[in-house]
């Protein structure tokens, strides 16, 4: 056993505020992050469930309705190509109709949107509404709902049971979409069971970063727009739109997160690292003589300088595996219980989510760890300045 070894393992660090303070950085990094991952996740998740990852609606619509008078046949020869697509995950054809349903205090526009029964479990004439659409119009789950569509000129009314009740992260004031069967807006459009107003496309789950749902926009609308513009195809021409272009105010507060969270770690690794600084110096100031007396016995700074980096590391360490049980444990409690919740009119979702990522925990630890490690380099200097003549002198 070399001596800086040997000396390492039979001296610790009595700094316990510093170990504390470490500890909570390193709780306050990898809770940060989980709930970042986890607002992104949720998000992107509950976007993806409501209009899709990726839009196909008929060229001259609405970028975020799809509201079309002009339908798509259901077997489009490019459906198939998008399927073959790496990262596409399914195909589904929807229709969207605007309608308004009539309340005791006011009247209330929404969307109608009609979805294929495997993609929501429906019977005829049932619907799911919106949370916010539920408390506006005092609607629960077995109430009737009638809705007024506008038809050549004429109101036509269709009564409705509400069947169900979401959260929905899209809830505009303007555009409440309510969720039923593709057949009965075939039925209110007078459409045929072969006709749809738009497509949406859902890619896998590694394929729902910005990039690559950025990247898969322009695959499929290239798909799209070649067969489209193919002399065999008689149909209407149809355009890809992502969610992150239909919704980039949603994106853009995720990326605000990021951007957030980004500006705690670095905050939080050098916290620690001056942390650990201070608590070094501090050590090394009580044992100034007897640093002095392994200089005169001939020691080298380097290797007491190594000692003192080998009792920085361990109290690093320990500190971090502290915070990492106390951080996975407070994000698990979040995760399955839900304690903290938030209002989901200002952030989306109705409690804190939180998303636990190995690799990114591991990320924090190896990069702070470095970082830290980094940082104690500078008060080790302090050894080349200690003069064993003054300080067995002093003694």
């Amino acid at each position: 056993m070399s001596v800086s070894r040997f000396i390492s393992s039979h001296k610790r660090f009595k700094g316990t505020v510093t170990g504390v303070c470490i500890c909570v950085s390193f709780v306050i990094m990898i809770v940060s992050v989980s709930v970042s991952n986890g607002f992104r996740t949720e998000i992107r998740r509950g976007v993806s469930a409501l209009c899709g990852d990726i839009k196909l609606s008929p060229v001259g619509t609405g970028v975020l309705s799809a509201e079309t008078d002009t339908p798509v046949a259901v077997d489009a020869p490019f459906v198939g190509e998008i399927l073959k697509i790496k990262g596409v995950e399914s195909v589904s054809e929807v229709i969207y109709t605007p309608g308004v349903i009539k309340t005791s205090d006011n009247i209330t526009g929404i969307l109608f949107k009609g979805v294929d029964s495997t993609v929501r479990a429906l019977a005829p004439m049932e619907v799911c509404i919106p949370s916010s659409l539920s408390r506006t119009a005092s609607l629960s789950v077995g109430d009737a709902m009638v809705a007024y569509f506008v038809r050549n000129g004429r109101s036509v009314p269709r009564k409705f049971t509400v069947a169900g009740i979401f959260d929905s992260i899209i809830d505009e004031k303007d555009k409440v979409f309510v969720i039923c069967r593709i057949e009965d807006m075939q039925r209110v459009n007078g459409w045929d069971a072969t006709s749809a107003g738009a497509f949406e496309v859902r890619l896998a789950r590694g394929y729902r970063s910005a990039e690559k749902i950025r990247e898969k926009e322009q695959e499929i609308g290239a798909v799209t727009l070649g067969i489209c513009s193919s002399d065999e195809y008689d149909g209407p021409t149809v355009w890809a739109a992502s969610c992150i272009r239909m919704y980039p105010e949603i994106f853009d507060w995720v990326n605000l997160i990021d951007s957030n969270v980004t500006f705690i770690l670095i905050l939080m690794m050098i916290v620690s690292g001056f942390n650990m600084i201070s608590g070094l110096l501090i050590m090394m100031f009580e044992n100034v003589q007897a640093i002095g007396t392994m200089k005169a016995l001939g020691m080298r700074d380097r290797d007491i300088s190594r000692s003192y980096r080998r009792i920085s590391a361990g109290a690093v360490l320990r500190a971090m595996a502290a915070g990492n049980l106390i951080a996975l444990g407070l994000c698990l409690i979040q995760k399955f219980t839900r304690v903290l919740t938030l209002n989901p009119e200002n952030y989306f979702v109705s409690s804190v989510p939180v998303e636990i990522s190995p690799l990114g925990i591991a990320a924090i630890d190896l990069i702070s760890f470095a970082v830290i490690m980094v940082m104690v380099s500078l008060p080790l200097l302090f050894i080349r300045r200690v003069d064993p003549s003054v300080t067995m002198r002093s003694k």
